[in-house]
């Protein structure tokens, strides 16, 4: 009886573990497909505010970086325009337009207009064609004769800017040359300002990478790491005449951050969860 009774134990024992064994397998099964699923939400509402974030600033960039074509128009019908006349037509755009720092002219490459002089007297007589950090973005414009975007980059008057050049051409057929250039500058703490990005907000990091912005050099502005290979951040395009911008989020608790509906269930019972 002794010997059956110890069998019995020894068999029910055994149940109780693989019975044990096989529902903490389940449930711990579970609680992964659980938090891959709201991996799986929280990427779908953070893709969403990155998608909206860089649909609202391209929209807003395209609608300013647009009056560079503009002086393109005036210089081509009249290559002899009167400064009076340019600070006219500079100044209802900067008007209209917070965004935009400076309206530029630049004959031959060399920039000899500037509206407002005041605070920009450094950036009078740059030579764009033998700046190393501008040359290349110039000579895309001309070939192209269209525009082309640069930036953000340190300008020479200071402050981190974003230019967008349009290649300027004058005459017909054979007689046709090029003329210089009409830029539009942007400024990058107004474009951060009016969408209220940060480094870190409401729970997510934010980062910017714009390859070569200086024609050597990667600018970064936020969270740099975020683009990391090894990090599974989600990164939204912004197209630029001739560049692109990266933007890219990250929560700073990462994607499986959040109550699963088992961890739910603990915290109503009274059960902490150890994860």
């Amino acid at each position: 009886m002794r010997i059956q009774s110890a069998k019995t134990y020894l068999v029910s024992s055994v149940l109780a573990v693989l019975i044990g064994a096989t529902i903490l397998l389940t449930f711990s099964g579970l609680q992964k497909r659980q938090q891959a699923a709201l991996a799986t939400q929280n990427k779908l509402v953070a893709s969403q505010e990155i998608n909206t974030v860089a649909a609202n600033i391209q929209t807003l960039l395209n609608v300013s970086m647009q009056y560079a074509d503009f002086f393109n128009m005036l210089i081509e019908n009249d290559p002899d325009l009167e400064q009076q006349e340019i600070d006219t037509f500079a100044q209802a755009i900067l008007e209209r337009n917070d965004l935009i720092d400076n309206v530029s002219l630049a004959p031959k490459g060399i920039v000899e207009y500037i509206h407002p002089l005041e605070g920009n007297e450094a950036a009078i007589g740059h030579n764009l064609l033998a700046d190393p950090e501008r040359r290349d973005h110039i000579l895309k414009t001309i070939e192209i004769e269209g525009s082309v975007a640069q930036g953000p980059v340190l300008a020479v008057q200071g402050g981190w800017k974003i230019f967008n050049r349009r290649a300027v051409f004058v005459g017909e057929g054979a007689n046709r040359e090029f003329w210089g250039l009409s830029t539009i500058t942007l400024d990058f703490g107004k474009i951060l300002q009016a969408f209220d990005l940060e480094p870190e907000k409401d729970g997510y990091l934010y980062g910017m990478r714009v390859k070569k912005a200086d024609g050597h050099n990667d600018f970064f502005w936020g969270h740099s790491d975020l683009f990391d290979e090894d990090t599974d951040a989600i990164i939204e395009t912004i197209g630029l005449p001739g560049e692109q911008w990266e933007l890219a989020i990250y929560p700073v608790t990462g994607w499986d951050s959040g109550y699963t509906d088992f961890e739910k269930t603990n915290i109503g019972s009274g059960v902490k969860s150890h994860h």
